[in-house]
């Protein structure tokens, strides 16, 4: 049987308005590649919606794997300790039922050096 994948995109949440934006445009991307059917934004704080909220919305929506992607460029407490607690969390209340995985945080990756290249000649 097909699993139905859910992917929660994390972000830290700000209380700036727009500061959701980033992690708006990247979900609407993966929503339009159609390898995830279920795709949101969670957030640590001052947005909605939560990471356990998030986790519940897509078990409602039929998900019975969950992949959570932490967006943080380094790492420090909420990518060490409090989104793997939360998920921890999550799995124990949706025990066999959901797969719960949580991916490595964006962190470093060659593909970002174009990216902040790209940034720095935008400055110039």
């Amino acid at each position: 049987m097909l699993k139905k994948r859910a992917v929660l995109i994390v972000g830290h949440g700000s209380r700036l308005k727009g500061s959701q934006k980033s992690i708006e445009q990247l979900v609407n991307r993966l929503k339009d590649d159609r390898r995830f059917p279920i795709v949101y934004g969670a957030y640590l704080s001052y947005r909605l919606p939560s990471i356990p909220a998030a986790v519940d919305r897509c078990v409602r929506e039929g998900a019975d794997e969950i992949l959570i992607l932490p967006y943080f460029l380094s790492i420090g407490s909420h990518v060490k300790s409090d989104i793997p607690r939360l998920v921890s969390l999550a799995q124990k209340k949706y025990g066999q039922k959901t797969k719960i995985r949580l991916s490595p945080y964006l962190g470093y990756h060659e593909k970002i050096v174009a990216v902040v290249k790209e940034r720095l000649e935008a400055a110039r």
